[in-house]
């Protein structure tokens, strides 16, 4: 509920996100930071002005390469925190909706917060999944600032990675263990 709780997040983020890579199995395309190519493009063709206003024209591979920490701290401000509305959850809560909203979309942390309220908090007004994150979602984020909801959170985040192995193996198995690694690291850096 703080800009030391964004801080928090991005300290966590960047130290899983390193620098630049081009991994050919990564459909987001070259990516520094925890920006994908992919992403850059998106905001190109809808939010282009808010790109130039942190120095940022081009996705081309030399651009990608040239992506600043202070850049990708403004994008996933931009992109991420703000829309997911971080600065209204528990500080625990925020840091886990916004890491996962940098790693699967901001649609998919909300859909899968919706689903971890509903597991925990059965006879207190069941919550719609639909990935938004509107007033009801708020008041339920703001009520999961215990050890038990936000293990639930991160193990429906980790049932969510399994999810995508078991429907595409071929495609999702090469990055299980690197999703699971970062799972168990978010729980301890959260103290869960």
């Amino acid at each position: 509920m703080s800009e030391a709780a964004y801080l928090k997040a991005l300290k966590f983020t960047f130290a899983h996100e390193g620098e630049y890579s081009n991994d050919p199995t990564d459909s987001g395309g070259p990516t520094k930071w925890g920006v994908s190519q992919q992403s850059i493009n998106d905001m190109l063709a809808s939010d282009s002005a808010f790109l130039r206003s942190i120095g940022i024209t081009s996705s081309s591979v030399a651009a990608m390469k040239q992506i600043t920490r202070d850049q990708a701290a403004a994008i996933f401000r931009h992109e991420h925190w703000e829309p997911l509305r971080c600065d209204a959850m528990p500080d625990s809560i925020a840091i886990a909706v916004f890491d996962f909203g940098m790693n699967a979309g901001n649609h998919q942390s909300i859909r899968t917060l919706q689903r971890a309220y509903n597991r925990t908090h059965v006879g207190e007004g069941l919550l719609s999944v639909d990935g938004y994150i509107g007033p009801k979602t708020l008041r339920a984020a703001s009520q999961m600032d215990n050890s038990r909801d936000i293990r639930l959170l991160l193990d429906a985040r980790q049932d969510f990675y399994e999810g995508l192995v078991a429907k595409k193996p071929r495609k999702y198995s090469p990055f299980i263990r690197g999703w699971t690694k970062r799972v168990n690291d978010l729980r301890k850096y959260l103290g869960v």
